[in-house]
């Protein structure tokens, strides 16, 4: 199965995906790792085609100490994408935290071929699946880099991702991450305050 193929669906489940995946970004901004767990379960269940949602789940499962169930998600998402840094980066941290062994450490390289990976499965700005599918290697993408202590790298490849879809709450809820993490805290909650009125927008939408 090609997990960057489109999928043809009712607009309808496809809606319900972004909308659980986007959810459990939020819940792990907000450090509500158990909910975030199940919105990332629900968002798995109706694109089960789609490795980000399973990845995204084990990472917020190493977070919980809860390391098989962490590979077993990992595992799960490298099915559909045998060559997904992030996914495999998860999986080293999984089977390390285990007492298993790695089969080696994440480079530079490794990061710079999410980008370049993303990059190409443009163009840039199409809609739909598509778009999804690249937004969300281009988040992949950032977050290998920023293991890596990458930072500029990391912000790039987001605002890479911002370019082909400016309302991503994913993205948004990264850049949040990335400047918690490097220390920019304005920012930061700047981030925050604009995902805030975001989500208070698309609640005033339903």
């Amino acid at each position: 199965m090609d997990p960057d193929a489109a999928v043809e669906r009712p607009a309808g489940v496809f809606q319900r995906y972004k909308d659980a995946l986007k959810q459990g970004h939020v819940r792990v901004l907000r450090g509500q790792l158990e909910e975030a767990v199940e919105h990332y379960r629900a968002a798995s269940n109706l694109a089960p085609e789609r490795p980000l949602p399973r990845t995204a789940l084990g990472e917020v499962l190493l977070r919980l100490g809860r390391h098989a169930d962490a590979r077993q998600a990992f595992d799960q998402a490298l099915e559909l994408a045998p060559r997904d840094e992030r996914a495999l980066a998860g999986r080293e941290q999984a089977v390390t935290a285990l007492g298993q062994p790695a089969s080696g450490p994440l480079s530079l390289a490794d990061a710079e071929a999410a980008l370049e990976k993303a990059i190409a499965s443009g163009p840039e700005g199409d809609g739909g699946g598509q778009a999804a599918s690249q937004v969300e290697q281009f988040v992949s993408a950032a977050r290998l880099y920023a293991q890596l202590g990458q930072w500029h790298g990391a912000i790039d490849a987001c605002h890479r991702a911002l370019a082909v879809a400016p309302d991503s709450v994913e993205v948004h809820t990264t850049l949040a991450e990335l400047y918690a993490a490097r220390g920019w805290e304005d920012r930061a909650r700047e981030k925050i305050r604009l995902l805030n009125v975001m989500l208070e927008l698309d609640a005033s939408r339903d």
